[in-house]
């Protein structure tokens, strides 16, 4: 059984926290500008006595969670007054790179728990969507015909 439950992502953590969405849309600019290259999940832990762990799926597959991590340990003993715990992901660039825009991508994360430093999935949860509209040109850049 699963000690935790995915609520949503957000463009930041204040956004995971108090409104955690299926749905986020952020022009690679702002994602790698104004978000150091991530978002957020917002989790609910229903047991914080249990080493839960989550991964990442990015467009089906496997990818870091963040800093280099495969798995992220939720810690969430310690929850917020109010909304949910918040943790940070990355979202790994260089899907991004070379795709034409408007892209729309999928995030999942791998639920389950880490024990003697291995990770045991319990479930999937729901699919969630990053969109990148069309990137807006810099101040001064024109396209040219």
């Amino acid at each position: 059984m699963v000690n935790f439950e995915i609520k949503g992502i957000g463009e930041n953590t204040e956004k995971a926290r108090f409104k955690p969405a299926e749905t986020v849309t952020r022009t690679t600019a702002e994602l790698a500008g104004f978000s150091t290259g991530g978002l957020f999940v917002a989790i609910r832990d229903l047991d914080p006595s249990t080493p839960n762990a989550f991964g990442l799926l990015f467009n089906g597959q496997q990818v870091k969670v963040n800093d280099n991590e495969t798995y992220m340990q939720t810690n969430s003993a310690k929850q917020p007054e109010s909304g949910y715990k918040t943790y940070h992901f990355d979202v790994p660039m260089r899907f991004l790179d070379g795709v034409p825009k408007p892209a729309e991508y999928t995030i999942q994360f791998l639920m389950g728990t880490i024990k003697n430093e291995v990770f045991t999935e319990e479930t999937k949860s729901q699919v969630y969507k990053l969109i990148v509209p069309q990137d807006e040109l810099p101040t001064g850049t024109y396209e040219r015909d």
